[in-house]
């Protein structure tokens, strides 16, 4: 955004204009932070810049794009971890039973092509010498739905996944017995067993079938199962979004609204 937020007006073609323009002027009614002052430094930003707007797009459409990924494995009947809410599935044509998660697949497809975006913005300034070119014109095409995909990607998930519904007994599956491996071995060693020695018992009793855990997790770290620290990480994204000046763009887009109804 810091990149962006710059006023590249008056630049021209590249070279500046000796027309008397006050670039100051339109960088204050326009609502950008500061000029690009090197009028061929504004030039040469055209296809970097939204290349890097490109790359900030791919980097949360990853996440995305993995957060689908889990979403439609991990609540498939191999795994059952959870039930996707309804209103986000559709059934199938022929499987009474089964529901498709179709919301979640064209998110996690959606993303997979905005990962391509950067390389696409690209691969259109590769072979461009300094200056202006029409070739820019083509940037436009696939950045700017781009940013409207991504904010309903957002926007959906925002929606469904409060209305995810985890299987509680997921645990009693005899599946996910092994899981408490660990456990076991840290057990002993707080008895005082050397963690070698734990480690080989458990291994052991794995082997020949014999082992078994009662008891839970005992995850207490920072960030760990048992101290999710989900308050601090509130804290965090409470941070970051007061340093954004939300305001300051928002007060920017309403004064160039209401000059443009003005002028029309």
């Amino acid at each position: 955004y810091a990149i962006v937020n710059q006023n590249p007006l008056g630049s021209a073609a590249g070279y500046g204009s000796s027309f008397p323009l006050d670039r100051s002027l339109t960088t204050r009614l326009l609502g950008f932070r500061e000029l690009s002052y090197n009028a061929l430094h504004a030039q040469l930003g055209r296809g970097k810049t939204e290349w890097f707007v490109a790359t900030a797009l791919a980097a949360v459409a990853a996440t995305l794009n993995k957060l689908c990924s889990d979403l439609c494995l991990f609540s498939s009947g191999n795994f059952d971890f959870f039930r996707l809410p309804e209103a986000f599935t559709t059934g199938s044509s022929i499987m009474p039973h089964k529901r498709n998660p179709d919301v979640f697949e064209l998110i996690r497809g959606r993303c997979n092509l905005l990962l391509a975006l950067p390389q696409q913005i690209a691969l259109l300034d590769t072979n461009l010498i300094s200056g202006y070119h029409r070739d820019y014109q083509l940037l436009k095409e696939p950045l700017f739905p781009a940013l409207r995909h991504l904010e309903d990607g957002l926007e959906l998930l925002t929606h469904a996944l409060p209305q995810l519904e985890p299987n509680p007994h997921i645990l009693e599956d005899p599946r996910y017995r092994l899981l408490f491996t660990v456990e076991a071995v840290n057990a002993r060693v707080q008895q005082g067993t050397p963690f070698r020695d734990a480690y080989h018992a458990v291994a052991r009793e794995v082997k020949e079938g014999t082992f078994h855990f009662e008891g839970t997790t005992r995850h207490t770290h920072e960030g760990s199962i048992g101290n999710l620290c989900n308050d601090a990480i509130e804290g965090k994204l409470e941070r970051v979004l007061t340093e954004f000046p939300f305001a300051q763009v928002r007060a920017a887009l309403d004064a160039l609204s209401a000059g443009w109804g003005a002028a029309v």
